[in-house]
């Protein structure tokens, strides 16, 4: 599978303005990924110099207002209740029940999200490897899953976004997800293999 991790990813997005349908390569996995970003507006760029500079900087507890610090962990495992991604005032995204085993080495993430203006852009994938070098550098995570809780996983489509991220469906692990007060339904687990990194 095709990746590319987070600083060259983020210099992609910053350096290459959307091309004309006709200038894309339909078989270079670069092109076809370029292909769904969006012209930048210049609060975009700022925001992008910005998460460049200092990636955890914007990466924000919501409660404190204050950048997420790497603690360590109690029994062996540390958690993010939710975590708001913004450069700036320029809102991005959000993480919500992120909770990292350290003896295991493993995270899970419940929900991953960017703000809807920004929906299609690529920041998911940036916020997304943004995390995992995070994950990977503080806590030498080798597995990420995603447990994804969103109500509107189908629509969004999930299951294409964690496919193109590298990650993987779970035969027989599966989540109960309450929709709109109804009757919980199940939903598969993403496993997201870091041994690589």
């Amino acid at each position: 599978m095709f990746q590319f991790n987070f600083r060259s990813l983020i210099n992609l997005i910053y350096h290459n303005p959307r091309k004309s349908d006709c200038e894309f390569d339909i078989h270079n996995p670069l092109d076809i990924y370029l292909r769904q970003i969006c012209l930048l507006s210049e609060q975009e760029k700022d925001a992008i110099t910005q998460f460049k500079a200092n990636p955890m900087s914007c990466f924000i507890n919501p409660y404190l207002n204050t950048p997420i610090m790497c603690s360590d962990d109690i029994n062996n495992i540390v958690y993010f209740r939710d975590i708001r991604v913004r450069s700036g005032q320029f809102g991005i995204g959000f993480f919500e029940g992120i909770a990292v085993n350290t003896q295991e080495k493993i995270a899970t993430i419940r929900h991953i999200a960017v703000e809807k203006k920004l929906t299609g852009r690529g920041w998911g994938y940036v916020i997304a490897y943004a995390l995992r070098d995070i994950l990977v550098t503080h806590y030498k995570i080798k597995t990420i899953f995603f447990e994804e809780n969103s109500s509107e996983f189908e629509k969004s489509n999930y299951p294409r976004f964690f496919s193109r991220l590298g990650a993987t469906k779970i035969p027989g692990r599966v989540v109960y997800h309450r929709e709109n007060g109804k009757n919980e339904r199940e939903r598969e687990t993403w496993e997201w293999d870091l041994t690589g990194c």
